[in-house]
């Protein structure tokens, strides 16, 4: 019997801060500039607010809040990664969508010294792509949190 290999699998790269974090690509609705941002009173500090994407409404949520980031205005760079999570439909505001890179087991690494307290709770894995270090994130833990 032939030992079961773990696909290679495809991740969307973004930037926040100096970081380089990631999805899996089959997660991903599709990466946005940012439209006109509705603003919610009195919402919570990382949500930004609400977005209309072709008559859909979407709460977006600033990735750099939630992991304890300083603020950003938001610029030509930045992009949202839409999802729609288990009839959640939200919009992840990021500092810029970099690409679209191919990992394997191989890759994988410890988790990093280096992450915040607020960053590891929504890190799933660590990858060392090349001379890159990537920090795929746990989307569920990241939305229900």
């Amino acid at each position: 019997m032939v030992a079961s290999k773990k696909l290679d699998r495809q991740i969307v790269v973004f930037k926040v801060e100096n970081r380089e974090y990631g999805v899996e690509i089959s997660r991903v609705n599709q990466i946005i500039t940012p439209p006109k941002v509705f603003k919610l009173p009195e919402a919570p500090s990382y949500i930004e607010g609400l977005i209309n994407l072709r008559g859909t409404i979407y709460t977006l949520i600033s990735l750099r809040t939630k992991l304890g980031l300083p603020f950003k205005e938001i610029d030509e760079s930045s992009r949202i990664i839409i999802f729609d999570e288990i009839g959640i439909k939200v919009g992840l505001l990021t500092d810029e969508a970099n690409d679209i890179v191919t990992i394997n087991e191989s890759e994988l690494m410890e988790t990093v010294k280096s992450l915040s307290l607020e960053e590891e709770k929504f890190i799933r894995e660590v990858v060392k792509k090349g001379d890159r270090t990537l920090f795929i994130l746990d989307i569920e833990k990241l939305l229900s949190a």
